[in-house]
């Protein structure tokens, strides 16, 4: 520690939150491979802090790990997850998302416990438990969906053909961060929840003080801070990031052999051993509503319109360290590489494109006939054990609502929809709010 004395018996139990407060959602060990068959392991934690505090004072934010049994002491690394900060565009942003490495040497991995954190910046400590996402018997999932932070939510229609088009993609598992859905939404979550194929994480606000409230000055709940915690939630092959309307698709003429765009990935991974993630190009996508029916024939009529916009990604988790929405911003000694655009894209059903008549380029099968039976089939089955009553369409009015008083945001200097929005929105649905929902867990604040 730069032959720096402490004297820890001085740091105190962290209790409010202020300016200079690290707020965290948790702590994991995962294990990571560092290069080809090497492995380490290293405790991740994603969080907040405000920006003009760590930046003024970059040197002394640093984070101790302790643990007792060994007496074992081992030094952080802190950063936020994007260079700028704040955002040269959301100036007023203040409080945004960090993370915090620590790395961790095999031989102490086992029986790591007893541990106690300091904050050399606050004089702080905290008491905490190490999730384990690493485990020996190694239950890997194949295809981890992370999904961003749902707020004021309630299109039923569309978060279930995400889901469901997602599974026939060969999707394993989906992790769904919520602050708040409505109903209909909530149920259909449960509803794949108790399937054990989604894990829903109440995303709720973070604490405040008196003197702060970080609530105030975080651009759209923090995204940043979700995604890649959620990343570490799963010990899967592949994850990606991806909203709920957006789809990842394979040139079916080229690849005849494959069966879903799993297996296709799958094949890229294999062939290219150095590989830590593959990133794919944006386009539009379009379908025809004009006669929705729930028969989902309207899934025969989809478009690739000339709408373009940023990249995602597919990525092998344990070879990347942070991300952002569209690309990983630091990842193992590996390669990235971009996928040929007639091989396979992204297609983005945006609701501000997604139902117009716009320009086209050309008609695709997102999915086949058959699948198109197998989901009208399902849903008329999640239909009836959830006795959904509502008209079928995709439901925008939320969405339209939030995109009119979130319109002029830059004026105010942060993108924060509570402030903006909840007023207007409070009476659309009854809505399930994260705060509301107990959980054992808390924010950690040092």
């Amino acid at each position: 520690m730069e032959n720096q004395k402490i004297n820890f018996n001085n740091f105190k139990y962290s209790t409010n939150v202020s300016e200079k407060s690290l707020i965290l959602l948790n702590f994991n060990l995962v294990e990571k491979e560092v290069s080809i068959n090497v492995f380490s392991y290293f405790i991740y934690g994603f969080g907040f802090a405000r920006c003009v505090s760590i930046n003024k004072n970059i040197n002394m934010f640093k984070l101790i790990l302790y643990e007792k049994k060994r007496n074992l002491y081992i030094v952080g690394n802190t950063s936020s997850i994007v260079k700028e900060c704040p955002w040269s565009w959301a100036g007023k942003c203040e409080w945004n998302s960090f993370y915090v490495v620590f790395y961790i040497p095999n031989n102490f991995v086992k029986n790591l416990e007893n541990i106690t954190i300091f904050n050399l910046y606050t004089s702080t400590k905290l008491d905490v438990t190490i999730k384990r996402t690493y485990n020996t018997k190694k239950n890997i999932d194949n295809l981890t969906i992370c999904v961003p932070p749902l707020y004021w939510y309630n299109n039923f229609l569309q978060l279930f053909l995400f889901t469901e088009i997602w599974k026939l993609h060969g999707a394993s598992h989906f992790i769904y961060y919520y602050y708040s859905v409505s109903e209909n939404v909530m149920s259909l979550l449960k509803y794949y929840e108790s399937k054990q194929i989604v894990t829903l994480i109440p995303y709720k606000s973070l604490p405040k003080s008196n003197l702060i409230d970080p609530n105030k000055s975080v651009y759209r709940y923090g995204h940043l801070t979700a995604i890649n915690d959620c990343l570490q939630k799963r010990y899967s092959k592949y994850s990606t990031v991806i909203d709920v309307d957006e789809f990842l698709y394979y040139n079916e003429t080229i690849f005849l052999n494959k069966e879903n765009f799993y297996q296709y990935i799958e094949e890229i991974f294999k062939k290219n051993k150095k590989l830590s993630g593959i990133l794919f190009s944006h386009h539009g996508l379009q379908i025809d509503t004009k006669n929705m029916k729930d028969d989902f024939e309207f899934l025969q009529k989809t478009y690739i319109n000339y709408f373009k916009g940023p990249q995602k990604y597919i990525i092998k988790s344990n070879r990347i360290e942070i991300v952002d929405s569209h690309k990983p911003l630091k990842y193992m000694k590996y390669n990235i590489k971009t996928i040929n655009f007639n091989d396979a894209f992204l297609l983005h059903l945006r609701a501000n494109w997604a139902y117009k008549n716009n320009k086209i380029y050309h008609k695709i099968n997102l999915i086949s006939l058959n699948q198109t039976k197998l989901i009208s089939d399902q849903f008329m089955y999640i239909k009836k054990i959830l006795k959904f009553s509502k008209e079928f369409n995709f439901q925008t009015d939320a969405l339209m609502i939030m995109n009119k008083c979130l319109s002029k945001w830059k004026m105010n200097g942060c993108k924060i929809p509570n402030d903006f929005c909840q007023k207007e929105l409070l009476d659309v649905e009854k809505w399930i709010k994260s705060d509301d929902i107990y959980t054992p867990e808390h924010y950690l604040i040092l």
